[in-house]
């Protein structure tokens, strides 16, 4: 169909970082197929992609700043629509949800919204591990970013809940039992945190990249125990699931907070973005 060749012009344009074919032809495929909501998720992600490439320049222009919340607001519109769409696919709201995750830090209030959202993805998918690491790494980077204790602390015990429950979820999920190491860690509860990080290593693969990195922070942590040292769990080696921390926050943009363009009842596409920014 028309709409499937644009799309297949969109990922050749992300071939080519081509960032404003790649905007052009999903518009064009959305306005062939307007119901389909792999497209409007798609959608989505590319606005986000092209307003954080345009949002990286040190100072904007007031032309530039209301073009990157021209396409906030578009990738925030998109994906809230498909959760109308398909209000009971967990994919939507997780799409919304990592959406506002983006915003912290850029639009005012976006951390409640990516909390909720991820929540409302987990009430949909309870049994999804994957989630709750999502939805801990929110709160586990708001706890190491927040100045207040009290809040940090609320923030951390969330974190510490989610990572807890991805691994009841999943047992032998390395990267479950690593995020929840880097959570204790950060309250300071070693003990703890050497014990899952013994679940980390135990969970890997014997061939994993990623066996040598969490073996040193075994070591870093043992170093911090109090004796006796808690025992070496014995479980079988078989997840090769990759280790990864929680991905930082976004950076505040050049000129402070924007606030997002409430959506209209029939919003008019905005005018293709002139840069040609990497996808």
């Amino acid at each position: 169909t028309m709409a499937e060749n644009h799309l297949r012009q969109a990922q050749l344009a992300v071939a080519t970082n081509d960032g404003q074919a790649v905007y052009e032809h999903h518009l064009q495929a959305i306005s062939l197929v307007p119901t389909l909501t792999s497209y409007h998720l798609s959608y989505s992600q590319v606005n986000l992609t092209l307003a954080a490439s345009l949002s990286q320049a040190n100072e904007l222009t007031e032309d530039q700043r209301t073009q990157v919340t021209q396409l906030l607001s578009q990738a925030v519109r998109e994906a809230r629509l498909t959760t109308t769409m398909r209000p009971n696919l967990a994919t939507t709201w997780t799409n919304l949800g990592s959406i506002y995750r983006q915003l912290i830090n850029v639009a005012d209030g976006a951390e409640d919204l990516a909390i909720n959202n991820y929540a409302q993805a987990i009430t949909l998918d309870p049994a999804n591990p994957s989630l709750r690491i999502e939805l801990g790494g929110i709160f586990y980077q708001l706890a190491s970013t927040v100045e207040d204790r009290d809040t940090a602390n609320s923030y951390l015990i969330r974190a510490v809940e989610e990572f807890s429950t991805a691994t009841q979820l999943k047992s032998d999920y390395a990267n479950a039992w690593y995020n929840l190491a880097k959570a204790y860690e950060l309250a300071d509860n070693i003990e703890l945190a050497y014990q899952a990080m013994q679940q980390a290593i135990a969970s890997l693969d014997v061939n994993s990249p990623d066996l040598d990195l969490a073996t040193q922070e075994l070591s870093t942590l043992k170093a911090k125990l109090p004796s006796p040292t808690p025992s070496a769990d014995t479980q079988t080696r078989r997840d090769t699931d990759t280790l990864t921390t929680p991905s930082p926050l976004p950076s505040p943009i050049s000129g402070g907070p924007i606030e997002l363009i409430p959506p209209s009842p029939t919003p008019e596409p905005t005018p293709t973005p002139s840069a040609d920014p990497s996808i």
